[in-house]
């Protein structure tokens, strides 16, 4: 729309120097990307071991300095960044420079039982803005100021509901409409529907299982989306069977993509590859060996935001885990490196009562050739889990689903089977295949 271009052009440009960088680097080498994220390493190295308490005490305690810390593979070697750190030394991890009315507040959602609050600056929110213009406007073939339809699910974000002046406000001003993911009855999809069809999207963005539910009305209620463009799917990791059956509805192509609170938009998936570009001069992403025995070829994310100096997380353990990307150029031209596929959370890893650990993607994995549509598997004892599905299982679909499994399971592990009326969701509207409600409170997972 005009009025978001005009709105989005005034109050952007601060962030424009960061959007052009992130646009003129894009199709550099991997080579080019490596050399300059670690030039903005050792200016972040520096800054923090002089005005970071936490960062200079661990200099000291383990015998170094920045200056020893000559490639990216030393870099790797210094010791990882936890939330339990974090909030430890929260008070000694805020640089003793940073201007107190540049200091921005954040937290996670906490969704795995473990919220965090940290701080960001300025220079931390404009790349992360410049990061979300590029991945979810650029990368689809649109620009800021495109009209789009939203679904997500923080309240912190979006409200429960919106009256008329909200709606005309947000449209203007940005060129959205938005619904909560985490209440999608049927009377707020008709009416978001309605906005839908006078604005004309072009592009849809939300969670995962949002963007699928809403999929699903549209498919029954044969709703077109005639202006669209892109989806962008977000906050949950999604399955190829699932992304296929958005686009198909959609009848458009469709973004995957992968970020948080902590470090914005990370990386997002380019329109010749199902792997994803990591934004490369905003955060430095390694894949560390997980510490246990996995069924699978994933490893650990570990995060380093280059830009916030307010609170630098150097080597940060984000929880994630991923399986890096081809080498390489991509066939789209870009030299950004690249994340195969986002597997899930480190929580999503069963420990069951003999010390056996089991990657929550296995089980995944495991049922993509079913025909089950809405289903999660959780571990409710150390020696027990559930298949909970919105419908019926047979006892043959059951007996074959154990027998696919038993290789899998420790000896005594029980597979239980539950219909429910509605599959859990985070308390910020994500949805999860895989979790353990072992030692969490019920409010975590609902």
């Amino acid at each position: 729309m005009f009025a978001s271009r005009i709105y989005q052009t005034l109050s952007l440009r601060d962030v424009k120097p960061d959007l052009e960088q992130i646009l003129a680097t894009q199709y550099w080498s991997t080579e080019q990307i490596r050399e300059a994220q670690f030039r903005k390493i050792r200016s972040l190295l520096g800054h923090a071991y002089s005005h970071v308490p936490y960062y200079t005490n661990l200099f000291k305690r383990i015998g170094a300095h920045p200056e020893d810390i000559t490639s990216l593979d030393l870099y790797s070697r210094l010791p990882a960044l936890t939330k339990a750190l974090i909030r430890e030394h929260s008070d000694q991890m805020i640089a003793d420079n940073a201007c107190s009315a540049d200091r921005v507040a954040n937290a996670t959602g906490g969704s795995t039982g473990e919220p965090l609050q940290f701080f960001q600056d300025r220079r931390y929110l404009n790349s992360a803005d410049a990061a979300r213009l590029w991945g979810w406007y650029y990368m689809a073939g649109c620009r800021p100021g495109d009209t789009s339809a939203i679904l997500w699910g923080a309240v912190r974000d979006v409200k429960a509901d919106f009256t008329f002046p909200e709606r005309l406000r947000d449209l203007l001003k940005f060129g959205e409409i938005a619904i909560n993911a985490f209440n999608l009855s049927e009377d707020r999809i008709r009416n978001f529907l309605k906005w839908c069809t006078a604005i004309r999207p072009k592009i849809l963005r939300g969670y995962v299982s949002a963007v699928k539910e809403l999929a699903s009305y549209v498919e029954r209620e044969h709703v077109e989306f005639k202006a669209l463009k892109a989806v962008i799917l977000c906050a949950e990791a999604v399955d190829s069977r699932t992304q296929s059956y958005i686009e198909d509805v959609f009848k458009v192509r469709s973004y995957n993509s992968y970020g948080g609170r902590e470090f914005s938009l990370t990386a997002i998936q380019c329109n010749a590859s199902s792997e994803l570009h990591e934004v490369s001069l905003n955060n430095y992403i390694e894949f560390a060996h997980c510490p246990d025995p996995y069924s699978s070829n994933a490893k650990q994310l570990v995060l380093t935001n280059l830009n916030n100096y307010t609170m630098p997380f150097l080597r940060y353990e984000i929880g994630d885990l991923g399986i890096p990307g081809t080498p390489g150029t991509c066939k789209c031209g870009r030299g950004l490196p690249r994340i195969k596929n986002l597997i899930g959370r480190t929580t999503e890893i069963f420990t069951f009562g003999d010390g056996t650990k089991t990657a929550g993607e296995v089980f995944i994995h495991m049922l993509k050739d079913l025909s089950l549509q809405e289903y999660q598997f959780v571990q409710t004892h150390p020696d027990r889990l559930a298949l909970r599905t919105l419908v019926s299982i047979s006892p043959m679909q059951k007996d074959s689903i154990r027998q696919r499994f038993r290789p899998l399971l420790p000896s005594g592990v029980v597979l239980d089977f539950e219909k429910v009326s509605a599959l859990t969701k985070t308390p910020t509207g994500k949805f999860r295949f895989v979790f353990s409600e072992i030692g969490k409170s019920k409010e975590q997972f609902q």
